[in-house]
């Protein structure tokens, strides 16, 4: 399997980025920062400190602005290493940057700029760490829930989409459009175990928000850990791997998102994708605050990626709650 990954700004006007490894060129994954509208209620919620969290550490600071774009097997057309806005009439002002140590910084201006989004992405080996810091110009009294997008776009989907994401082994569109029409590829933890989602569209709340909706679900999820895996090898006709990963000599693959004070999670998006939704309220004007998030990318299961999880992340009065990134 690759290693560190590069990260490219890979469609300006949806805001999405696209981490990519020079040893697979063929194979690349998406991420949309600025997704839909925010979810506000007029109260704040409060259970969030129970969730898993890493010691607090500031946004790596940019390094200059490298020359061009790298020579790669895996670049594609229309990819960016850096970004500014030409439109002042465009609702998003986005700005972005690779730095010569690989960080890569976003900056978006919205609604008129009385919302700020700072968001850095740092890759390591096993994925790409994240911070996002909201700034607000006005009071946010209550909940502030924005939207993040793990893509993992394969060949039964738009065109236009494989230019941020072409992973067909963990698309849940190429696994159901090959002969698994009713088959998923996504969990989360619920009571401390995995919960597979359906094939269809599902919405989970974390623990911090379930008590405060009309309808109790039948499913709360632990935390905000959500993954993709691939289906066994055992268990799936080789022309399925022969079309969704030619020659690949991994027997699995296990993708996942992160996110602190995590609200809700769902999947299968129209662009095959995961959803979390997190929490930045309550904020006064002109306070900011930075929540902190990890994408894994593995050669592996779930419990793998579970166990690097519980490494970096740690629950409130852990004795190891006080620890840092892993290097």
């Amino acid at each position: 399997m690759p290693l560190k990954p590069s990260i490219v700004l890979s469609n300006p006007k949806e805001q999405c980025i696209t981490f990519y490894w020079d040893e697979t060129p063929n194979f690349y994954l998406g991420y949309r920062f600025v997704e839909g509208q925010p979810t506000i209620s007029d109260q704040p919620v409060s259970g969030y400190d129970l969730q898993p969290t890493v010691a607090a550490a500031d946004p790596p600071s940019p390094v200059g602005c490298l020359p061009a774009a790298p020579a790669s097997p895996a670049w594609q057309e229309g990819w960016r290493i850096a970004y500014q806005e030409p439109d002042p009439l465009v609702p998003i002002q986005l700005t972005f940057q690779v730095d010569q140590d690989g960080l890569a910084h976003a900056l978006s201006l919205e609604q008129g700029g009385r919302l700020q989004r700072q968001i850095t992405f740092q890759p390591f080996t096993e994925g790409v760490r994240m911070w996002l810091t909201l700034t607000a110009m006005e009071d946010i009294p209550g909940s502030f829930c924005v939207q993040q997008c793990l893509r993992f776009t394969g060949s039964y989907n738009a065109a236009w989409r494989r230019s941020i994401a072409h992973l067909p082994f963990l698309s849940e569109l190429d696994m159901q459009a090959m002969g698994n029409p009713n088959g998923s590829l996504t969990f989360t933890r619920v009571d401390h175990k995995w919960f597979n989602f359906p094939a269809q569209y599902y919405f989970l709340p974390s623990k911090a928000v379930a008590t405060q909706l009309e309808r109790m679900p039948a499913e709360i999820v632990d935390h905000g850990l959500i993954v993709r895996e691939t289906t066994s090898r055992q268990q799936t006709p080789p022309e399925y791997w022969e079309r969704v990963a030619p020659q690949a000599a991994w027997e699995q693959v296990t993708c996942g998102m992160y996110w602190e004070r995590t609200a809700y999670l769902s999947n299968r998006h129209p662009a095959d994708c995961v959803h979390a939704w997190f929490d930045f309220g309550p904020l006064k004007a002109g306070q900011a605050r930075t929540i902190q998030g990890v994408i894994y990318f593995i050669e592996g299961s779930k419990d793998d990626l579970l166990k690097l999880w519980q490494r970096d992340f740690t629950y409130k009065g852990s004795s190891l709650q006080a620890k840092k990134w892993v290097m």
